[in-house]
């Protein structure tokens, strides 16, 4: 972690289980990269390269997953794959993690947009965030084009967050970031239907 300062992590949903059970995470993802991240354990097949929810671009690499293996189906290109990976909960509630609410909030919205437009946040709890390894939440279904740093912040009315298939609730989403993505690129791998 960047600053030296662990955060706790939100009390909300938090069931803290006994060491080596796991949690399955999904990306969707191109074939040929699916099969070069499980066959050479390489983490550049699925590192984000645009700015993202949870990472800003040329600062920090980020590689995303989600838990709804739904969304996941929806991100992948035709022809594409889903990975699945069981990531153990010790890691998921380190202190090198942060989760946010299931349901977005102000912190959320100001925390993505910050990251979408590229800027470091000054001061907070945010600020905080910002340099965590492992951060979970609802993910922004907001094209990165809406963010420019000369534009005002994006009204919450047109700042939306992904909901599942079913609608009724939001999808989360995991970023792994920097060194975490080559921890992660360790763990079991496989792809699923």
């Amino acid at each position: 972690m960047g600053c030296g300062a662990s955060l706790p992590a939100s009390d909300k949903g938090k069931n803290f289980a006994p060491q080596g059970i796991t949690r399955p995470v999904y990306r969707g993802t191109g074939a040929a990269d699916a099969m070069g991240y499980i066959l050479e354990d390489n983490p550049g097949f699925i590192t984000t390269k645009r700015p993202g929810d949870f990472h800003r671009q040329n600062v920090d690499s980020a590689a995303y997953f989600t838990f709804d293996k739904e969304y996941a189906r929806s991100c992948r290109p035709p022809a594409g794959k889903i990975i699945r990976q069981d990531i153990p909960r010790e890691m998921l509630h380190s202190n090198k993690a942060y989760k946010f609410d299931d349901v977005p909030t102000d912190d959320w919205r100001r925390f993505v947009e910050a990251n979408r437009r590229q800027e470091r946040i000054q001061q907070g709890k945010m600020r905080k965030v910002q340099h965590m390894d492992i951060i979970e939440g609802p993910v922004s279904d907001t094209s990165t084009k809406n963010f420019t740093k000369n534009q005002p912040p994006i009204p919450a009315a047109r700042f939306k967050p992904a909901r599942n298939q079913r609608g009724d609730e939001y999808v989360q989403q995991i970023a792994f970031k920097n060194h975490m993505i080559q921890e992660v690129a360790r763990l079991p791998k496989r792809l699923t239907d």
